[in-house]
């Protein structure tokens, strides 16, 4: 029985894991972008706030 309900449970892991892996294929480079665009906005704002 232990062998089974491990196998059950590596059964469930594997299609959220295949799910987890497509969303990062697919959102990561759009989160990426955002976020170099933000910090870039940031460091050129840097400048302003110390004069």
């Amino acid at each position: 029985q232990a062998a089974t309900s491990i196998n059950e449970s590596t059964v469930a892991f594997v299609p959220k894991f295949v799910v987890f892996g497509l969303v990062i294929l697919l959102a990561g480079p759009v989160t990426l972008a955002l976020f170099v665009d933000y910090i870039k906005e940031l460091l050129g704002r840097i400048p302003g706030l110390i004069s």
